[in-house]
């Protein structure tokens, strides 16, 4: 019996036979072919023909990998020697699965029963154009660049080799009946949450990863060996296909990937070398999505993003391969902007545990990542869900009606998103900064001062008092405005009601940062409990707190550079000010 991919006997070798692999003779010319012929009559030896596995390692004993050519994406699989039979690991590209199968089982000594499938992406686009002509010594281009094989012929030989039972994700489940109406369900299990494929000697877990790609992924980790086949989530290049995936929830899965500890990881697409490959992708990813995020919070458009984006030297692995193409940039751009923020698909539903806060963050001198680093740890000790936003379009009464916290650090100014279809941005004149323009439209001052006097809180924090409309609603809800700061540099932060529930445990500090000296509208409307002081006497206010309809409201002055956001006291503060703001206990 036969278990070939093609419709032909031959074994394929990127995707052609020996001969299909000579270069059209409109190229070489008729007498260019007769030479290759007469050639190949006298070489085509078993040394010549392509090898079965040409990249293939034993990572642990019993424990295979094997891996395939760009035009198969550079895809991977592998193989478990289990007591009497053998665990597959996704799809063989470009070979006989007959002769695959007689490899990896021994000759059948351990028959294949269990295929473990991470993902089954096939894209015929993807191929290569180029190709080595052995004569004339040279590369070329060829007219009919091959593309990856259909996985429904490789599972359907699969199974005609014996593979009785494929575990795999609900994802990828779906979409691999669809592709097969013929392949009997019951054969397919899909597992929801980790789940053993082992036996009692070896302990292999499979992992269900589909919440970071609409087309389903997983991974498998043998927990003894350390091994990891990371699955298409796990590559050895950052040039990835964006289309579907959620690069949040892709980062939240490398990062519980990187726990496991593996030794040795087998990623879906790319040469194996070593555990760091997880790591590494993921500090790409983070960078894409904070250079994007800090882009979209000066104000930048798309085209100005894409030119603005450059992966630092460190972190170019890959050298030129490393940095993103202008696809994948857009598509982080799109899941940070409206309408993907600030919930990117996930709203808060009426039933969800525990209060949600909007967090808009990030402006010129303020990258968005270390904010949201220090802010993170703030939410987490405060049991609320965060979903922050670096799109100012994402701050609007409807957005607010959905959570109970608001939170902003960032201030007023923003450039014009050129070419997106916006209304022009309010001009403002501001006596330090001469005429700048601010991006809160009066109906988001307005949205911000219903929303706490409806009940809701807001923790204005650092720089959120500055560059805003100073006769609007806004600040006159949070209670005073910007109007300027001192060098950067020490001051102490003084506490002046240690009775208030926000300066609980809270101690004088000293910090290195931007001395705020906002004005009071009125020091009737508030409560101040902290000032900062300068080093010749002079105090000024650095927090206060007012209640106004049924909300309440916070400003906390410091803020600016890592140093204060991550100071012991300041995370004191800001929880215990979200505490305040939400009334918990």
């Amino acid at each position: 019996m036969s278990f070939q991919i093609g419709s032909d006997s031959t074994a394929r070798f990127g995707g052609s036979s020996v001969l299909g692999a000579i270069p059209h003779s409109s190229r070489l010319g008729p007498f260019g072919l007769l030479l290759i012929l007469v050639l190949s009559a006298g070489t085509m030896t078993a040394k010549s023909l392509p090898q079965l596995l040409p990249h293939h390692a034993e990572l642990a004993p019993g424990v295979h990998a094997a891996g395939f050519s760009h035009q198969f994406a550079s895809a991977n699989c592998g193989w478990v020697e289990l007591d009497g039979e053998t665990l597959l690991v996704d799809l063989p590209r470009g070979r006989s699965v007959e002769a695959y199968l007689d490899r990896v089982t021994g000759k059948g000594q351990r028959p294949a029963r269990r295929l473990v499938l991470t993902h089954i992406w096939e894209d015929p686009s993807w191929g290569t154009s180029s190709a080595y002509e052995p004569v004339e010594k040279r590369w070329y281009r060829s007219a009919e660049p091959m593309g990856l094989d259909p996985v429904a012929p490789l599972v359907g030989a699969l199974v005609k080799g014996g593979v009785k039972q494929i575990v795999t994700s609900p994802k990828i489940r779906k979409r691999l009946l669809a592709k097969m109406p013929d392949l009997d369900p019951s054969m397919v299990t899909a597992l929801s949450s980790p789940g053993f494929v082992g036996d009692p000697a070896r302990s292999i877990q499979f992992l269900p990863l589909d919440e970071a790609w609409d087309e389903g992924a997983g991974a498998l980790y043998l927990q003894k060996e350390k091994v990891l086949f990371g699955g298409p989530l796990v590559m050895n290049g950052i040039r990835f296909n964006p289309a579907g995936k959620d690069t949040a929830a892709w980062i939240e899965v490398l990062e519980r990937l990187q726990e496991l500890g593996a030794r040795e990881v087998v990623p879906g697409f790319g040469s194996w070398t070593g555990s760091g490959m997880v790591e590494r992708l993921r500090d790409l990813l983070v960078e894409l999505r904070d250079e994007v995020a800090y882009g979209i919070a000066i104000g930048f458009s798309l085209p100005e993003v894409q030119k603005y984006v450059r992966i630092p030297d460190g972190l170019q692995y890959w050298t030129t391969h490393t940095r993103p193409r202008d696809p994948q940039i857009a598509h982080v751009y799109r899941e940070l902007t409206v309408p993907n923020a600030p919930f990117h698909g996930h709203p808060p539903q009426p039933g969800d545990s525990g209060p949600h806060a909007l967090v808009l963050i990030g402006d010129s001198p303020h990258p968005p990542a270390p904010i949201r680093k220090a802010l993170t740890l703030v939410f987490q000790a405060t049991g609320v869900t965060p979903h922050f936003t670096v799109d100012v379009n994402a701050l609007s009464a409807e957005n607010l009606s959905r959570v109970q916290l608001l939170v902003i650090l960032r201030d007023g100014r923003q450039v014009e998103r050129v070419g997106e279809g916006r209304e022009p941005l309010r001009i403002l004149v501001d006596p330090l900064h001469g005429e700048i323009k601010t991006w809160m439209t009066l109906d988001q001052e307005q949205a911000v001062a219903e929303f706490v006097e409806k009940g809701g809180s807001f923790l204005n924090l650092h720089n959120s008092l500055g560059l805003y409309p100073p006769a609007g609603p806004y600040l006159k809800l949070v209670g005073g405005r910007y109007i300027g700061h001192g060098p950067y540099e020490r001051f102490r932060v003084e506490v002046v009601d240690p009775d208030h529930p926000v300066t609980e445990g809270v101690s004088d500090f000293t910090t290195a940062d931007e001395q705020h000296s906002p004005v009071l509208y009125d020091e009737n409307q508030v409560h101040m409990i902290l000032e900062s002081r300068m080093d010749n006497g002079i105090a000024v206010p650095a927090g206060w707190v007012r209640e106004a309809g049924k909300g309440r409201v916070c400003h906390l002055a410091p803020g600016h550079p890592a140093e204060p956001l991550f100071h012991p006291m300041y995370q004191r503060l800001m929880k215990n000010a979200v505490r305040w703001c939400l009334r918990q206990k």
